[in-house]
């Protein structure tokens, strides 16, 4: 009898132990909640703070005016449930957008960023190891609309162009045109060791080299730049980035990792059998459809290729003049070996992809050259 009166007593403790597990779960729950929340009424002041600083960045020419902007518009409009952390955002300005590089001499873009700031917890600070406080933070980065020339989304390899000839050489509805030759051709006209591969700036690993073919290199280029050529083959994740437009999926890439297009069907079987773009147009029109929507995207097979004046070559790593960009249908998977080969038909000059619809306007006061100022995605950060 005392034993069992021991052994009731023990479900009154496991009971609100459980009680209190539950609710510590379920108020985890509620505070995901409010920290997504926070995130985007962060990012949200964070946005504005940016574009304000431009704005007046692009007004004044003063960075110091700028960075005042930036800093009023991010304290009169954070929410007051934000308690401590950041009470004042970095500001940073640069020359340039793609590097940023804070500082310059003549700033046009302003980077406002947040790297911890805390909100209070409603209920699961009752779990253990969950204090009182969560943190979130953030980044944005504004400046003067790109130019309507200016091409982004590119991939990374380059081909050769005549500066003299009609679309620097290439023609529209031709055969393939290889752009990026294998092992065997000892390297390309961009230069010994060349492959045609661009620097994709985030160094030379595998994982690097897979995005950057697979779609995630984010440049932008326009006629008179300069890119950085990559010496190397990097033949495997060169085919498991490329190939994943055509729904194949080697190595550790996945289709969520990148789509692939909605038609997916090639065939080099022989001159008359070959899918042109011509072909693959009527299909996107009509179908069949490899992989419908949502799970295959349109043009994955359209790449935007920098044409380059390979006139004076590099030897390694060297930079190459930009003469335009041409838009090249990707007619068939990269394969693996040492002699791999990219190809491609060539469409046409790729419009540009800027998103200004305005030109710049001159200030008839102060004569400056006034832009339309828009918000840019964060080079170095997943935040903005």
């Amino acid at each position: 009898m005392p034993m069992r009166s021991q052994q009731r007593g023990i479900i009154f403790p496991l009971m609100a132990i459980s009680i209190l597990v539950l609710l510590g779960i379920a108020g985890l729950v509620v505070d995901l909640g409010q920290a997504y929340a926070r995130k985007s009424e962060l990012q949200n002041v964070l946005d504005a703070a940016a574009l304000s600083g431009a704005k007046v960045l692009n007004e004044t020419g003063s960075a110091e005016q700028g960075q005042n902007a930036a800093i009023a518009t991010y304290g009169s409009n954070l929410p007051a449930l934000f308690l401590t952390g950041d009470a004042v955002p970095l500001v940073e300005l640069s020359d340039t957008y793609q590097p940023f590089v804070p500082g310059g001499t003549e700033p046009q873009y302003i980077r406002v960023r947040v790297d911890e700031i805390q909100f209070a917890t409603w209920f699961a600070h009752v779990l253990p190891g969950i204090g009182e406080m969560l943190t979130v933070g953030g980044s944005a980065l504004a400046g003067p609309s790109p130019p309507l020339s200016l091409v982004c989304d590119l991939v990374p390899v380059m081909v050769c162009g005549d500066p003299d000839a009609e679309h620097f050489g290439y023609s529209a509805g031709a055969e393939e045109e290889v752009l990026k030759s294998g092992a065997g051709s000892d390297g390309s006209e961009v230069g010994p060791g060349n492959f045609q591969l661009l620097s994709l700036g985030c160094g030379t690993g595998a994982d690097c080299v897979r995005g950057g073919l697979a779609g995630e290199y984010e440049a932008c280029t326009t006629e008179g730049d300069t890119m950085t050529t990559e010496p190397g083959n990097t033949v495997g994740p060169v085919a498991q980035g490329l190939n994943t437009r055509f729904g194949i999926y080697n190595g550790p890439m996945r289709p969520e990792d990148a789509s692939p297009d909605t038609v997916t069907h090639y065939d080099f079987s022989s001159d008359e059998n070959f899918f042109w773009h011509a072909d693959y147009e009527e299909r996107q029109a009509d179908g069949p459809h490899d992989y419908p929507e949502p799970e295959g995207v349109p043009n994955r097979r359209m790449l935007a290729v920098p044409i380059g004046d390979c006139s004076t070559t590099t030897n390694g790593r060297g930079e190459v003049d930009v003469l335009g960009i041409g838009c090249f249908f990707l007619t068939r998977p990269a394969e693996q070996g040492g002699d791999q080969e990219i190809y491609g038909q060539f469409v046409d000059e790729c419009p540009a992809s800027g998103s200004a619809a305005e030109e710049p306007v001159t200030d008839p006061t102060s004569g400056s050259t006034l832009h339309k100022v828009v918000l840019y995605k964060d080079p170095d950060s997943v935040d903005s």
